[in-house]
């Protein structure tokens, strides 16, 4: 999504035109006027963005919104690549984007497995609901057996959720992963920092 192009502006546009896009095409689309509600939508996500610097700066820089999922997936390579280039500027070893996509894809294993195991033990719970009965004629009114096995259900279903949300992370990270290749161990050598190894990228032309 190009949001110089939703408000039908260039990168170079000033502060006051993309204020004066924003307010023309506003007045056109929106809702109440019989505007398109999607496109209206669209547009006010554009100008929060643009009309803010420090989110216009980020997004010119690197095509993304923060707060976004590609931002989030950004981030996350960001991270990876740091400490792999640490490493190599620490050890003299070579960058393995081989050796990163293993790691993730592990880490894509792991899950899984996991979430196929919280799964089992939801069904468990589940079925133990019926094996207790309260009889609400005796002393207390309040089912603490079944409220136990509600918390339960409901701490369970949590962490498939935040399973599911890093299945989904992991899947997107390795596809970006598989943009990049293999840098040669010809270029670091043991006396490299990261800070060396950085400079030296760039200054190839390599991707990193």
């Amino acid at each position: 999504m190009n949001l110089y192009k939703i408000l039908g502006l260039k990168k170079t546009a000033t502060d006051d035109e993309i204020k004066q896009a924003y307010r023309e095409l506003a007045k056109q689309y929106h809702p109440d006027v019989g505007g398109d509600q999607e496109k209206f939508k669209e547009i006010n996500e554009a100008y929060t963005v643009l009309s803010d610097p420090l989110q216009r700066k980020a997004y010119d820089e690197l095509g993304t919104v923060p707060g976004t999922p590609e931002f989030e997936i950004y981030n996350i390579l960001v991270q990876a690549f740091k400490g792999k280039l640490q490493e190599a500027g620490n050890t003299g070893r070579g960058i393995s984007i081989f050796q990163l996509r293993g790691e993730n894809t592990n880490a894509i294993r792991t899950i899984k497995e996991n979430n196929s195991q919280l799964k089992q033990f939801l069904s468990r719970i589940r079925a133990l609901r019926g094996v207790i009965k309260h009889n609400r004629s005796r002393k207390s009114k309040f089912d603490a057996f079944q409220k136990a096995c509600e918390l339960i259900i409901e701490d369970v279903e949590g962490s498939i959720q935040t399973n599911k949300k890093a299945l989904e992370r992991a899947i997107l990270v390795e596809e970006q992963l598989q943009s990049y290749e293999d840098i040669k161990r010809d270029i670091i050598t043991s006396s490299f920092s990261a800070e060396d190894i950085i400079v030296s990228l760039v200054r190839s032309g390599r991707r990193f």
